[in-house]
């Protein structure tokens, strides 16, 4: 009965031509009116402004000095670079339960964000990135990268389910899809400054240092 009211309701939404009528299909259907209460939220609206700023922080890091050194360095090396940062990252979110349990999930987050700082910090004193003599510099950026990567994101999801638990996974849905929509403007973020000569990848450094610290803003008050 469950798969014939559905596969009814299906129907119903492809037969549907206005936009309005379809949109009414489908909040009925998958109960969208759960999200309303929630996305209206303070604390909730801070999850999501945070989770957007770390696709737009760790992430962009990763991606951006990648797209610098390709074409200088083997894509080998960057491979092993992104590897180890990923490996620290993973260790890190593996550490992430006992901070967490012990010390509470600020820690968590202020650890994060240290890093997150360091790493910026790190690259942007970096003379040029891609001679072979700053790789380890690059590396040791990344590294600190990796480590904010594994701990701000399952922190700020980890919230996310204390919160509101009744409605955990309508949160943990809300936290993600922004996640998701930075990692989608993150080329389109940051495409103009490494694109200008006279910036190049310094300049996306700057600006990722400047959403770390707007990161902070948001974290205080989570």
């Amino acid at each position: 009965m469950y798969v014939l009211n559905e596969e009814l309701k299906l129907a119903d939404i492809k037969q549907s031509k206005n936009l309005i009528d379809i949109c009414k299909l489908l909040s009925e259907q998958y109960d969208l009116k759960e999200v309303s209460p929630e996305i209206r939220k303070p604390a909730v609206i801070l999850l999501m402004c945070s989770s957007l700023l770390i696709s737009h922080t760790f992430l962009a890091i990763n991606i951006w000095t990648s797209r610098a050194l390709s074409g200088v360095i083997s894509p080998i090396a960057i491979g092993n670079l992104l590897l180890i940062s990923g490996l620290i990252g993973a260790v890190a979110g593996l550490s992430l339960g006992v901070i967490i349990k012990k010390r509470g999930p600020g820690l968590a987050l202020i650890i994060g964000w240290i890093s997150l700082l360091i790493g910026v910090i790190v690259l942007i004193l970096i003379d040029d990135i891609t001679l072979n003599a700053n790789i380890i510099w690059v590396g040791l950026g990344l590294g600190f990268s990796g480590i904010s990567g594994g701990i701000l994101l399952p922190s700020v999801l980890f919230y996310s389910q204390v919160i509101s638990p009744e409605r955990r996974g309508t949160l943990s849905g809300l936290v993600n899809a922004s996640n998701f929509i930075g990692i989608a403007f993150v080329p389109i973020s940051f495409a103009p400054l490494f694109q200008d000569n006279s910036i190049g990848i310094r300049g996306v450094y700057y600006l990722i240092l400047g959403l770390s610290i707007l990161f902070l803003f948001f974290g205080v008050f989570l």
